[in-house]
């Protein structure tokens, strides 16, 4: 996404499609870390290299790059063991704008034109100051009419984040929002239906509805991980890496354990943003007249998906299956390689690894 040069005519630092299909490695710029995963092979891949590496706080906030050196300073740091310079980047879900709108199907008028002209109904910003890409919905087009699906965010956020990777000596192939690169991971190839993808990390949650395989509503939450950390930390008084074990070996999964009586309350609110973005997909499509398709999984990845008991907890309440991800299920056959990286640890690089992913999406 937002790496189709003619799309744009203004964005004469994005690359050639053809770029697209060189190796390059996933990167994903968060607000507390750095995470990477590069994969290689033709046929068959491999994992060739991965990791993270944790930010000072206060190069970026909500998003927003606050010390663009600070930032380049740090993936400098991290190009060598990558092992490449080319990278698929995400960008940050609190600054995009995914929305659904149609456009007549006239000869004289470009899809481009059209979304431009109706930019400042759903961006608040001039359509000057916006970076967008799109997707055709062909099942919800007709004969006279396009259905579209677009992703836009504020020119400024995707420069600051190209100057930062520049600097740093990275070739940024192309701009993805967080969500998008995460489902390419964790729904199967082809994957039918709409499902509900929810990343709890450690900072914020982002809980996204995909149909077809196209993120078709998005929205960032604070509520996140660290909220357990912390609420274990103050109420028990145990140390940082204590809690940790107990949201990972206790969790909610105990009802009456010292863990569930902390974090319970958190998991509930949790549970209650989940279920009304939930009750608002369905509701919504119906009332719009939209083909929303019935959400049938709850899909959790993320850091802090690990927290014992929470996909049970969730299950309990939610009218779909809940599932922890399969990250790899599109990067490897599972059958002849097993990647070095236990289930439980792959469940913070879902984003990375949709984000690597994007060069085998290209060759098909």
């Amino acid at each position: 996404m937002f790496a189709r040069k003619s799309r744009d005519p203004l964005l004469s630092f994005f690359p050639i499609p053809k770029l697209l299909a060189m190796d390059a490695a996933g990167l994903e710029i968060s607000e507390h870390s750095l995470k990477y995963l590069y994969l290689s092979g033709e046929k068959r891949l491999r994992l060739k290299s991965f990791g993270n590496k944790d930010l000072p706080a206060g190069v970026i906030a909500h998003g927003e790059i606050e010390d663009v050196s600070a930032l380049a300073g740090a993936l400098r740091e991290l190009r060598d063991e990558i092992g490449t310079s080319r990278v698929h980047v995400s960008l940050p879900e609190q600054k995009g704008y995914v929305f659904r709108m149609t456009s007549p199907r006239v000869q004289d008028l470009s899809v481009r034109e059209a979304i431009e002209f109706r930019l400042e109904e759903y961006v608040p910003l001039p359509p000057g100051d916006v970076v967008f890409d799109w997707e055709v919905l062909e099942g919800e087009s007709t004969p006279t009419e396009l259905a579209l699906n677009v992703t836009a965010f504020p020119r400024t956020t995707i420069e600051e984040y190209y100057e930062a990777l520049s600097s740093a000596g990275y070739v940024p192939l192309s701009f993805e929002i967080e969500s998008q690169a995460a489902a390419r991971a964790v729904l199967p190839l082809g994957h039918k239906g709409a499902a509900l993808i929810v990343d709890f990390g450690e900072t914020r949650t982002a809980i996204a509805v995909v149909q077809h395989g196209i993120v078709r509503f998005t929205t960032s939450l604070e509520l996140a991980g660290g909220a357990l950390t912390t609420a274990l930390i103050k109420k028990l008084g145990v140390t940082p890496q204590e809690a940790e074990r107990l949201k990972n070996e206790e969790g909610v999964a105990n009802v009456g354990g010292r863990a569930a009586e902390v974090i319970g309350p958190i998991i509930t609110s949790l549970r209650n943003e989940i279920q009304r973005h939930f009750l608002y997909w369905h509701t919504h499509g119906e009332a719009a007249g939209l083909a929303h398709e019935p959400i049938d999984t709850i899909i959790l990845c993320g850091g802090n998906a690990n927290v014992r008991g929470l996909s049970t907890f969730l299950s309990q309440t939610m009218r779909a299956r809940v599932e922890l991800a399969r990250v790899w299920q599109n990067a490897f056959d599972l059958s002849g390689y097993i990647p070095p990286v236990p289930h439980n640890h792959s469940l913070r690089y879902a984003t990375v690894t949709g984000l690597a992913l994007r060069k085998g999406i290209q060759n098909t």
